[in-house]
Formats: structure tokens, sequence, C-alpha cells
């Protein structure tokens, strides 16, 4: 997937990201807060992301996701918000790649709904690194410390 529509503000962004990671639909992530350095988002609980059945805890898989693209979002708001890249109609801008994600599973999952939160530890020239945590219930369920590249087209440009 790659953006191709404008985007002026951080609400404009909030809301471009539906079509742009298959499993950010499929997961249902809401975007509720984004800031410079840091995302905010949520997982409604549905039924298909139990992993399993006996204790309806959330798959692993669906958690370590839903962490992913909260990272990814929170990378893109960053280059938005801090203005390394603009899009216009006639620009596509491939989104950052995940390099490698590790993910500590602290605690079991209930079936309610999970937040995620994303902060930025590095934001370099082809290389971020974000640390993201899941709650439930304002427990700690999930840890993820991942890095993605994010490539020559997103550092900064020279204003000549």
């Amino acid at each position: 997937m790659k953006l191709t529509q404008a985007i002026t503000s951080p609400e404009q962004l909030k809301h471009s990201f539906d079509n742009l990671f298959p499993y950010y639909e499929y997961l249902g992530i809401e975007v509720s807060d984004i800031q410079k350095e840091q995302v905010s988002s949520l997982m409604p609980f549905q039924e298909r992301l139990i992993g399993n059945p006996m204790i309806k805890a959330i798959h692993g898989g669906a958690l370590s996701g839903f962490l992913e693209c909260t990272g990814l979002i929170c990378i893109l708001s960053a280059l938005q918000l801090q203005n390394r890249f603009e899009l216009n109609t006639k620009e596509e801008v491939v989104p950052p790649a995940t390099i490698n994600q590790t993910v500590e599973y602290l605690n079991r999952t209930g079936p309610v709904d999970t937040r995620a939160v994303s902060t930025i530890t590095k934001l370099g020239r082809r290389v971020a690194s974000v640390q993201t945590t899941a709650y439930q219930n304002d427990k700690v369920v999930t840890r993820a410390i991942s890095r993605y590249f994010i490539g020559e087209l997103f550092a900064p440009q020279n204003a000549d």
C-alpha cells in the first residue's frame, strides 16, 4: 500500500490509515491521539481476535500486529509533524518497513478493548526506533521494541 493523499494536519493523518495497512483495518484499530513523538490507539475487542477460547485471551499475533501498526503510525505521524515529508496527490510514499520487533507478553489478556501507546526512542535518517506498550483496564499486558527502516525518502531535505 502507498500513501497518495494530501495530508496537512494531525487530524487528517489520523483518518488516513484506513486503507494503508490491510492488517490495521482487519484489527479495527482506531487512532485516539497523535502528538509529535507519541501516538495512542485502540483495538476494540472482537471475537475473531481470540487465540485461546478456553480463557478468551487475545491471540499473540493480533497483539503483536496491533503494536506494530501503532508503531508505524507513530513514525509516520512524527515524520509528518516534523515536516520530514509532505504528501500531495501526485506523490506516492511507501510506508516504513519493519526491520525487527521484540515483543514481551507480560500478562494474560481478556475479552476487553486493548489500548496502546507508542513513543519514539530514536528518529534517525534511515532507521527509527519505537517502544509500544499495550494496556487492558490500565494493566500492562504487552510491550514491544520495534525498529523501522524509513529510508532516504524521509531524510531531512535541504532548503536550497
